[in-house]
């Protein structure tokens, strides 16, 4: 090899090794460009898809919106969306106990919580909803005070409530003073309100 290029003249050679050396970095350049552009035009074809995914999902749920806007204000306007109305859940119950004359009403309200999956039966992925639980505790003359209660107060509250459970047991004890109301009841319900999504909508100026 000494011998192959020991009669070479470098020297008469450097103009074309320094084209040959620009070349290759020019070389490198390019490759190096070609493949960060195509890697930017993959990521910009990614995006563009996912962009039109988006206006597509978009385009359907304004649809969707638009079509049941007007069933969505309905539900706000009777409770089923929105802050717990927790003052008109009472104010129901007043009114129930004094249409049926229920001899004594009591009941216990607790505080407000999200529904929890693998926990509430009414849990739901995409809809935060709020749960309310109320006792209520009562004298009843027959058992059909607790169905008229229960009924009275589905027709007079703004909101939407399950039964979760009820219990009725008779008094042994007798006296003069609870002759017509020895049997107690008491229910565990469960009041349920749905967040409402539209309150952090910008406000449409008229």
């Amino acid at each position: 090899m000494r011998e192959l290029f020991g009669h070479v003249y470098w020297r008469n050679h450097i103009f074309a090794l320094i084209q040959l050396s620009l070349s290759l970095l020019l070389l490198v350049a390019a490759t190096v460009y070609y493949f960060d552009k195509n890697s930017a035009l993959e990521n910009a074809n990614n995006q563009y898809s996912s962009a039109m995914i988006s206006k597509a999902q978009a385009s359907e749920q304004r649809n969707i919106l638009q079509a049941s806007l007007m069933t969505y204000r309905q539900r706000q306007k009777r409770g089923d969306i929105g802050e717990p109305r927790r003052l008109q859940w009472l104010e129901a119950l007043r009114r129930v106990d004094e249409r049926y004359q229920i001899q004594s009403m009591e009941f216990i309200l607790e505080g407000s919580e999200l529904v929890q999956e693998n926990i509430d039966h009414y849990w739901n992925a995409e809809v935060p909803i709020r749960a309310t639980n109320m006792k209520l505790l009562l004298k009843l003359s027959h058992e059909g005070d607790l169905y008229r209660i229960i009924e009275g107060l589905r027709a007079e509250a703004e909101g939407l409530f399950s039964v979760e459970n009820c219990k009725i047991r008779w008094l042994e004890t007798y006296s003069d003073e609870i002759a017509l109301t020895r049997l107690r009841g008491e229910c565990q319900l469960r009041w349920y309100t749905l967040m409402d999504v539209t309150s952090n909508w910008p406000v449409e100026s008229p």
